[in-house]
């Protein structure tokens, strides 16, 4: 079934980028854990010297580098010039993010780093998100006009839109946001669309499982 394999297919992409984000972060973790001082504690102000920042994304590129060539069961000798170029590259199509890019948050946040913040760093502004939505785009070709009304049933939405509007890129963006959002597809994200009943707006909730208890919620919620 189309559902089916969008559903498998998005659930395989969000795995493999949150698992190449984290893997950034965990060797951040890692340096920075092994860098602590006499108290315990490590010192942020350290991310202020760009020496420090090169130092620690080399740590960062050189773990990269030995899952990438154990990955892709690849020969290639990082202490060899030729095969460490070669091995970046690899890593890089692998990652989607690379030393430089790692430096350039640290030299950019200076103390005010953190594992979250190289996390969403790497997510937001390197290539890393841009594999993941083309991930995505790969993802929603198992969906067609076909499967319109079996999109509509799956997120609960066709008391909120008009289905003859919604077109096959449209399926793609709610399915994606039903996944990402725990099976729900916030009012936030159809407010505005083309493809939406006016009854949206200015609606606190049209979710009369809201009402149950004598509460409203805010839309989206």
């Amino acid at each position: 079934m189309a559902l089916d394999a969008y559903k498998a297919a998005h659930k395989y992409n969000t795995k493999l980028s949150n698992n190449f984000r984290d893997f950034g972060t965990l060797q951040l973790a890692k340096v920075m854990e092994a860098d602590k001082g006499p108290d315990g504690l490590f010192d942020y102000e350290k991310f202020n010297d760009q020496k420090y920042n090169k130092e620690v994304s080399a740590k960062i590129g050189k773990a990269m580098g030995a899952f990438t060539k154990q990955f892709a069961g690849s020969g290639l000798n990082p202490d060899d010039a030729e095969d460490a170029m070669k091995l970046q590259s690899l890593s890089y199509g692998l990652f989607g993010f690379n030393t430089t890019d790692a430096a350039e948050y640290f030299n950019q946040a200076g103390d005010q780093a953190s594992v979250a913040g190289f996390g969403s760093h790497l997510q937001n502004r390197t290539a890393m998100g841009h594999m993941a939505s083309k991930r995505s785009e790969n993802a929603n070709t198992h969906l067609s006009m076909d499967d319109r009304d079996a999109v509509i049933a799956e997120t609960g939405i066709a008391n909120k839109v008009y289905a003859e509007r919604i077109t096959e890129t449209d399926l793609g963006e709610i399915m994606g946001t039903y996944m990402s959002n725990d099976g729900s597809v916030p009012n936030g994200f159809l407010r505005g669309k083309h493809y939406a009943k006016e009854s949206l707006e200015g609606r606190i909730s049209l979710d009369t499982g809201a009402l149950g208890n004598g509460n409203l919620r805010q839309p989206g919620q």
